[in-house]
């Protein structure tokens, strides 16, 4: 997003870089080994030989969304639970909510360098999509910042639609992933922006 990135047009490919990866079968797969199933987590049986219970993001996706969380935030809820126990990432996490804009943003730097040494980070394995995702979600006004500041925004949803169905995730499962990540609300809220942006990031 912008407060994360130099220009408009690094903004709008750091977020359509990472619904990408949130919404590639890798994704699926390497999330569900990298994170421990807590006490009331979705999950699924996984192997052929000896399956075994893992995490199941597809689910937890769709819980998250039926209480309100989406998409992005959702994957950023699940990465912080994972650094729960790290001391400097929880005292940076309220200099994020700082209303001083450079603090904030220095913050979310060092925030995102944390967040790629872990488990999760490692899956995504793009500082600039993991700085993407803090700042949708510690950058409230981010999103319509975005949408006004991107040049010739235009496009729909519908159009964002069939970006993401290309994926080969998207092919197996249309219908989740149209609910998991097209209705997210940080999806929705830049899709108008982005569609006017396809032609010049990919």
């Amino acid at each position: 997003a912008m407060k994360t990135a130099g220009t408009a047009d690094e903004a709008g490919n750091n977020v359509v870089n990472l619904l990408a990866k949130l919404s590639s079968r890798e994704f699926s797969k390497s999330i569900s080994d990298a994170v421990i199933a807590q006490s009331g987590d979705p999950t699924k049986s996984d192997g052929k030989k000896k399956p075994k219970q893992v995490f199941d993001w597809n689910t937890y996706a769709i819980q998250q969304r039926e209480q309100g969380v989406y998409g992005v935030e959702a994957f950023v809820k699940l990465l912080e639970r994972q650094l729960a126990g790290n001391a400097q990432y929880t005292k940076l996490q309220k200099q994020a909510a700082s209303s001083n804009s450079v603090t904030r943003k220095a913050a979310l730097e060092d925030m995102s360098n944390i967040a790629m040494g872990s488990e999760i980070g490692n899956i995504i394995a793009d500082r600039q999509a993991l700085m993407a995702a803090l700042s949708v979600v510690y950058n409230k006004d981010t999103l319509n910042d975005l949408r006004k500041q991107l040049p010739n925004a235009s496009g729909t949803v519908a159009a964002d639609f069939d970006m993401v169905s290309r994926t080969e995730w998207a092919k197996d499962q249309a219908m989740n992933q149209e609910k998991l990540f097209a209705q997210s609300k940080a999806y929705d809220a830049i899709s108008e922006s982005l569609g006017g942006l396809k032609d010049t990031i990919t």
